[in-house]
């Protein structure tokens, strides 16, 4: 499961991002150096979806970690944000301050385990329970670049180009102005290529290499950009699709 293996990545990468951080009118999560019980059940979900025992990361430690969650802060009279840097919490803050709302800003943990769990849904074939888990964790990050690629990949599967499209486009938006800098250029350029990918099938190529061009000016090595634009040219050659 090489998504897995990718995922799994993101993660550790992220870890060292999502320090719940404090703004005004927020409140957040004690932190420690020592791992969460949150992040522990996260860390036995993603093995259990590395051994492929999909079901058992869902019911043995998922939907108890979103159990605990939600009752201690499903029923609050504040907004509930999760942020994974200090730029995103003062967003989430000041967006919850124009509507005069209250808002608490906690780390990611609690919309991460959406998301895993979406894509355990992924793994199961379930794309309709996935959008679910998913739309569920971008109502707590709805700037988290990561979640709305995930959602994104969803509508290509589903070949919903538009959305697809529009999705990507948010991604690309939250990963430029949010993305914690360890995993910024994997972000921006995985939701750049969604675009691309959606415009080669609605047959804008010249859109989809300038997309793709764009890609390898942030990471030029990166081996699905140089391997997709050799496709796009190929196409653009008169190559058969």
């Amino acid at each position: 499961m090489n998504f897995v293996c990718a995922i799994t990545l993101l993660f550790i990468l992220a870890g060292c991002s999502s320090t719940p951080t404090a703004a005004t009118k927020a409140t957040t999560a004690p932190t420690d150096k020592t791992e969460s019980p949150a992040a522990a059940a996260m860390s036995h979900a993603l093995a259990s979806l590395q051994r492929g025992s999909t079901k058992e990361a869902i019911t043995q430690y998922l939907d108890p970690l979103l159990a605990d969650f939600d009752k201690t802060y499903g029923h609050s009279a504040q907004k509930i944000y999760c942020a994974r840097s200090t730029k995103e919490t003062l967003y989430y803050m000041v967006l919850a301050s124009s509507t005069k709302q209250g808002a608490v800003a906690l780390n990611s943990e609690w919309s991460d385990a959406l998301y895993l769990k979406a894509y355990a849904y992924i793994d199961l074939g379930d794309l309709e329970n996935a959008k679910i888990y998913l739309n569920k964790a971008l109502v707590l990050a709805p700037k988290n670049a990561r979640y709305l690629s995930e959602l994104g990949h969803i509508y290509q599967s589903e070949k919903n180009w538009s959305q697809a499209k529009a999705t990507f486009t948010q991604a690309v938006e939250a990963a430029e102005s949010f993305s914690p800098d360890p995993i910024k250029k994997f972000e921006l350029v995985r939701a750049k290529r969604g675009i691309s990918f959606a415009l080669v099938e609605t047959g804008h190529l010249t859109e989809a290499e300038t997309i793709l061009k764009e890609c390898l000016t942030i990471d030029s090595l990166d081996p699905k950009t140089l391997s997709e634009l050799k496709y796009v040219r190929s196409l653009m050659a008169g190559g058969q699709k």
